[in-house]
């Protein structure tokens, strides 16, 4: 893991230059610029009080990415504990990118809003023998639990998971908090879970809302055991409440997705961004279910 001391300066900005080249009838001068770098803390690590800089070369160039292991999100940098990342220090810093590993949790209520992309992906695979378990499993489905209302804005948000299913999606202590996602698009593939800390989630997108199924892990992650018949599964489990609002919502070709409420007194409900009648995406041979006390 990483550890930042206060004040210390991380420099991983994009450059920008001019450079003479060739142009018909002699040189001229031409505006050469780069994104901003990736900090990776693959392991966790604590950088609250670190003075990062990672914006573009110029204001046409992204911010750079910031990679973390199950961040602890607060809205402003006074928790220094292990983990604990703040939306102030990310848009301060110029990251354009956040992606979390594993899971992600807010410390008290928190709005962050990116230029470029939110992620959630599966923790890295340390030992493949853990996948002959189903707790190894389970482990690899990223999970959402919040302390509060954490609203998160992007462009582009992505859950993405490396297992088809999780053998329960009772995670986490009972608690009525929020997590909110807004998005031109959202794509979830794979298995993810909001946890028993949330009983009202909501995933916004003025655009397409695209639910994907991944192949087994035996094949995922090459485990050797290549009989196993090869499959596109994946799966969206809440224990609350879930609205979607997007322009349309659909499983990509060939995936078999399903989107559950635990909770006795679930509902899931379905609303549309906008009048406006979408493309018909390029998808077929999808199959959707829905599984909740009340659905709307």
């Amino acid at each position: 893991w990483q550890y930042a001391d206060n004040g210390t300066v991380a420099g991983i900005s994009g450059a920008v230059d001019s450079f003479e080249r060739p142009v018909f009838g002699g040189f001229a001068p031409t505006p050469v610029w780069s994104n901003g770098g990736s900090l990776v803390l693959g392991a966790g690590g604590t950088i609250i009080g670190a003075d990062i800089r990672a914006d573009g070369g110029t204001d046409q160039a992204l911010g750079g990415t910031l990679v973390m292991l199950d961040p602890r999100l607060s809205q402003n940098s006074t928790n220094t504990s292990f983990n604990a990342v703040s939306a102030e220090m990310i848009e301060k810093a110029g990251f354009s990118t956040f992606e979390a590993l594993g899971s992600i949790t807010s410390i008290g209520d928190v709005d962050l809003k990116l230029d470029r992309a939110f992620i959630l992906a599966s923790r890295p695979v340390i030992d493949i023998g853990t996948l002959n378990t189903q707790a190894g499993r389970d482990a690899l489905a990223p999970v959402i639990s919040s302390a509060g209302v954490m609203q998160i804005e992007a462009p582009y948000i992505r859950f993405d998971s490396g297992v088809q299913s999780v053998s329960t999606p009772l995670l986490g202590d009972p608690h009525k908090n929020t997590a909110i996602f807004k998005a031109d698009t959202i794509d979830i593939s794979g298995a993810v879970v909001f946890d028993r800390s949330i009983d009202d989630v909501q995933l916004i997108a003025s655009g397409d809302l695209r639910l994907t199924g991944v192949q087994p892990y035996q094949h995922v992650f090459a485990t050797g055991d290549q009989t196993v018949a090869n499959s596109l599964i994946g799966g969206l489990a809440v224990n609350g409440d879930l609205a979607i609002t997007a322009g349309q919502v659909y499983p990509t070709t060939g995936s078999t997705f399903t989107i559950t409420s635990s909770a006795s007194d679930g509902r899931i409900t379905f609303a549309r961004a906008s009048d406006d009648t979408p493309s018909a995406p390029y998808s077929a041979g999808g199959d959707l279910t829905v599984q909740a006390a009340e659905i709307v």
